[in-house]
């Protein structure tokens, strides 16, 4: 191999920062964008390099999941997120011109949606113990890893429209399901979205797409619960696809140690929050008891009230 070709190798794979990052992919545009003819070479090349460093990465995190209860969700932290979600988003991609495509993607996104931290954003420990508790206390990988195992991107910046969001990936000629998921968390852009909020929320986004199998669609049994509190939903809404996020932090987070980072909490009477309880053990209990159907088909409950 060339040294122009290894040097944009060892640039993607050696990147720790989003500005390095979106460097050394122009530089790989760069290349392919021209009449070079080792391009092949180089997308063969590159990834192998970033599947061997995905692979020594996720073993890291797996040594440090040393109860196994978190082995098919994958935390990637500020140092590792940018080559590790460059890799994710690469590696399945073998045509040129797609190649071509998704890597202006990624520099679109490292270039105009990434800015310096606003605020703190979570620590990679602090998040592996906030998943140990939803995990232990709910079950909810079994459920969300049913099909695909997720990954948490922690990005040491701010989005300039989201302080996270999940991303569903799926084919576009099947918009009816999808083959991963993945998590970007960011430093929050204002102090009053507590980090731990809203990676939370994110889970929620997760959970209602495994169960409904598309991202914008929840449970039908979510918007039939909500008339008794004579509120107005409607399926395949980003509106209501958040209430349903923000409903499941709230569940999961009151009465334990992560309530005091949940600000919705305290706008809802007891009553209400043990509704909202009520109804999230009955859904999360019949998914679990269903997650072989979960792999092809959505999962619901028939909510009687």
């Amino acid at each position: 191999m060339n040294i122009d070709l290894e040097n944009i190798i060892e640039n993607i794979t050696q990147a720790k920062t989003e500005k390095e990052m979106s460097k050394a992919l122009k530089d790989c545009l760069s290349l392919l964008e021209g009449k070079n003819p080792d391009k092949r070479i180089l997308i063969s090349a590159l990834k192998e390099r970033l599947i061997n460093i995905s692979w020594v990465n996720r073993m890291d995190a797996q040594f440090s999941n040393k109860e196994g209860n978190l082995r098919n969700v994958h935390i990637h932290d500020y140092m590792n997120s940018p080559v590790d979600y460059t890799s994710n988003r690469l590696i399945r991609i073998n045509k040129i011109k797609d190649y071509k495509i998704r890597l202006r993607q990624i520099i679109d996104f490292f270039d105009n949606e990434l800015e310096p931290a606003r605020t703190m954003g979570l620590k990679k420990e602090q998040v592996y113990k906030a998943f140990l508790f939803l995990q232990a206390r709910f079950r909810i990988f079994d459920i969300i890893t049913c099909k695909s195992e997720l990954e948490i991107y922690m990005f040491n910046n701010s989005h300039k429209s989201y302080n996270s969001f999940c991303e569903v990936l799926c084919d576009v000629n099947k918009p009816e399901t999808y083959h991963n998921m993945n998590i970007l968390s960011f430093a929050s852009r204002a102090e009053e979205h507590n980090p731990y909020q809203v990676l939370i929320h994110e889970i929620g986004h997760a959970l209602h797409t495994v169960l409904t199998h598309q991202a914008s669609v929840i449970p039908e049994s979510f918007i039939e619960m909500n008339k008794i509190l004579e509120v107005k939903l409607e399926n395949n809404t980003i509106e209501t696809a958040d209430v349903f996020a923000d409903i499941f932090s709230v569940v999961v987070m009151n009465n334990s140690y992560l309530a005091e980072y949940n600000s919705l909490i305290e706008f809802f009477s007891s009553k209400v929050l043990e509704l909202f309880e009520y109804y999230f053990d009955l859904l999360i209990k019949h998914a679990l008891e269903d997650l072989e159907k979960l792999k092809e088909e959505k999962v619901d409950i028939i909510w009687e009230g």
